[in-house]
């Protein structure tokens, strides 16, 4: 009998490799508008302060306390993953700035004239990020796509609403407002919004 468990054991197959479909995507070198999907995460892992809860309501995390003056966004890029699309914000610094998400209501609308702006879909999930800056000091865009349509199945559009006087906000159109969360990477800083499919 000792044999036969021995032979069993033996032949049985590796358990397989866990699921990393949830872990959060680096995306280190991939151009902008784009996102390396499935990328390893992080070195120290991410640190999510949601909680990691998806949500529908209204997400606003303070900056940490050594983030010190204005941060520079340098990258906006998205991504499709099994059960989510993802958008990530990438810094200049070694940090991310405070920021606020929520769903709002049409018309959305330009933050220097206040005219309304059209985005597509049924669902406008704001990002604003404070004491941020997609410019530079001359006045130079550092994202110069203010304006997208990723052909993804949920996200419709991207547009920079804002980018005036130390805030950044982003309005990111999508088909239906499903639950989201946000999560936050370091080197390099980013801040990470999965939107679920």
């Amino acid at each position: 009998m000792l044999l036969a468990l021995l032979i069993a054991c033996d032949g049985a197959e590796a358990p397989p490799p866990p699921d990393t479909a949830d872990e959060p995507a680096t995306a280190d070198g991939a151009e902008q508008g784009t996102e390396t999907p499935n990328a390893p995460a992080a070195p120290d892992g991410p640190s999510d302060p949601s909680g990691g809860d998806w949500t529908a309501g209204i997400v606003d995390v303070p900056a940490r306390a050594d983030a010190t003056g204005l941060h520079t966004l340098t990258e906006l890029r998205w991504a499709s993953h099994p059960g989510y699309e993802r958008v990530t914000f990438e810094f200049e610094e070694a940090t991310v700035p405070a920021f606020h998400l929520e769903y709002i209501d049409r018309p959305v609308r330009k933050c220097g004239s206040g005219d309304p702006t059209p985005i597509e879909g049924d669902g406008w999930l704001e990002v604003r990020l404070r004491a941020t800056a997609a410019h530079t000091d001359a006045g130079e865009p550092t994202i110069t796509v203010r304006e997208a349509y990723p052909e993804l199945e949920l996200l419709r559009e991207v547009e920079i609403t804002c980018d005036f006087e130390g805030e950044v906000v982003v309005v990111l159109g999508v088909g239906s407002p499903n639950r989201f969360r946000a999560q936050v990477l370091e080197e390099p800083a980013r801040l990470v919004v999965d939107i679920r499919r």
